[in-house]
């Protein structure tokens, strides 16, 4: 879900509005069946995602897919590189706790 898209669903909890995403609809969707004592299988779950998913207008993938196992695992490790990349030219926290304010020297 895009940032746009965020605000688009809300709660009321204690009189607050509180804006919710899909992942939170769901767990408060399986909560709320506990809570009801309802017994869900996973052919319940399948279809209550489906569901979810055409009352958001999303569209539901009906087939395998055109990317294979390896080659999402190929795209995960060559990401992940990247994001690695970025991050080892960043300070540690540790580096940043024990650094010196900038003007702090008399």
């Amino acid at each position: 879900m895009s940032i746009e898209n965020l605000g688009r669903f809300e709660k009321i909890v204690d009189g607050r509005i509180i804006p919710l995403r899909d992942s939170t609809l769901k767990l408060d969707f399986a909560e709320l069946q506990a809570l009801n004592r309802r017994v869900m299988h996973m052919a319940d779950w399948i279809a209550k995602l489906d569901d979810f998913l055409k009352l958001s207008e999303r569209d539901i993938l009906t087939h395998a897919g055109r990317i294979s196992h390896e080659q999402a695992l190929q795209k995960a490790e060559m990401e992940f590189d990247k994001y690695r990349a970025l991050k080892a030219d960043e300070p540690s926290p540790d580096a940043l706790d024990c650094a010196e304010p900038i003007g702090s020297r008399n």
